[in-house]
């Protein structure tokens, strides 16, 4: 399915059982989630990109009738992990500039000051890898995801 997909970097990964994946596994449910683009972009190369991936999983999973695609030549980055860090509290975030794609364990992602004025608080990365996604607005409420780092063999499957 990635080869005909073109993803670049997947991440494949067993479910926590008490997450939406584990209890729908339980069920006998697949669930696989694609993101395409940033921010609430609606750019219509990202459009295409997660249309083409949806049509690609629902002929890999006989619901579509094939189309004839070329299989990309290399394989895409599958990570095998992904690490979520959330907001300890409701405050404010400010993120720290993320140019790379890449994290390094101990680097700093933000700084929050919590409601009552105390703070900052500097947020590291626990675990070095790809940053999936990070939050960039100031509002930052107890639970919010603040960054998504992905890690793993790197292999492709």
């Amino acid at each position: 399915y990635l080869a005909v997909a073109n993803a670049e970097t997947a991440v494949f990964e067993l479910a926590d059982p008490q997450s939406k994946a584990g209890i729908l596994a339980r069920k006998g449910c697949l669930y696989v989630m694609a993101e395409s683009g940033a921010r609430g972009s609606r750019d219509s190369v990202d459009v295409e990109r997660h249309v083409g991936w949806t049509v690609a999983l629902m002929e890999c999973l006989g619901m579509a009738g094939a189309q004839t695609k070329q299989p990309r030549e290399s394989q895409p980055n599958v990570l095998r992990r992904a690490a979520i860090l959330t907001a300890p509290v409701d405050g404010m975030w400010v993120p720290a500039e993320r140019p790379e794609s890449t994290v390094r364990a101990g680097e700093t992602l933000g700084r929050y000051a919590r409601l009552d004025g105390t703070g900052p608080t500097e947020v590291v990365a626990k675990t070095g890898g790809t940053m999936l996604w990070w939050k960039q607005t100031m509002a930052l409420r107890k639970g919010d995801v603040l960054a998504a780092i992905a890690s793993g063999d790197g292999a492709g499957r």
